[in-house]
């Protein structure tokens, strides 16, 4: 085989191989800044043709056109709210397990100054 031909098998391979995908994107916060920091990555990925759906719980008010925006209520019941409690105290147990372990292994954190 020829190397010309090699190199249309694979060229013609690699662009008869592109698919999309469906991205979903959950932000269950009150506050919206992570849903400000992940927007640029989330209209850059709907802009290459993926389909991207976001399932959010805050008001945004920056919305692109590009992207499939779902809203659903955070429980707003003392069963609700014990439930986000509990959930946020879940992770920040796991935050500081992580840099205690991060820590035991000898690993270097990323300080942030302000």
């Amino acid at each position: 085989m020829s190397p010309f031909f090699s190199l249309f098998l694979f060229l013609l391979f690699c662009i008869s191989n592109n698919e999309t995908a469906k991205i979903l994107f959950t932000f269950y916060h009150d506050r919206g800044s992570h849903f400000g920091s992940m927007l640029p990555l989330m209209e850059k990925l709907a802009s290459n043709g993926h389909s991207v759906y976001v399932l959010d719980t805050i008001f945004s008010i920056n919305k692109s056109k590009l992207i499939n925006y779902h809203r659903a209520q955070l429980p707003q019941d003392d069963e609700g709210k014990k439930l986000k409690r509990l959930l946020l105290i879940s992770f920040g147990l796991k935050q500081i397990l992580l840099l205690l372990l991060m820590n035991f292994l000898n690993m270097e954190t990323i300080k942030l100054e302000y």
